[in-house]
């Protein structure tokens, strides 16, 4: 099915994206290592494997940006209301290796203060994304 909005302007070149659901969890030390649930979306853009989206979980909407490999997933999730342009610190660091049931791995936030475990699963759900708003506008 097409989408609405599909006009970009003559001075910009199309680039073949996909756009991709992701569901998945992690751990929280701060709850007994309990898993939270997180889900979104995200945009791949299939010549340089970049990807970039949102997800939310229950502390709220995170931008994602990073790459996606044959067998590895890795993005920068920073939440949108805790933000700050200026610092790294409050950027948490996502690595997953493909395995049979989806993808699994770790992440590390506040280099490396607090880890954890996490798994997901990802799935294409619409071809030339190209056009499409995906995440926040970039300033």
């Amino acid at each position: 099915m097409d989408y609405p909005g599909v006009d970009i302007p003559s001075n910009v070149a199309w680039r073949k994206t996909t756009l991709y659901s992701i569901c998945g969890w992690f751990t929280s030390a701060n709850f007994g290592d309990a898993a939270t649930a997180f889900g979104g979306f995200f945009r791949l853009d299939e010549e340089d494997r970049t990807i970039e989206g949102c997800i939310v979980d229950t502390w709220g909407c995170a931008v994602i940006e990073g790459r996606l490999e044959n067998s590895q997933l890795v993005f920068n999730k920073r939440y949108v209301q805790f933000a700050n342009i200026a610092t790294t610190s409050d950027m948490i660091e996502y690595q997953y290796d493909s395995t049979e049931e989806g993808w699994s791995g770790s992440y590390s936030f506040n280099e490396g203060f607090s880890t954890g475990q996490t798994f997901c699963k990802i799935a294409p759900a619409v071809e030339d994304a190209f056009a499409m708003i995906v995440g926040l506008p970039r300033r």
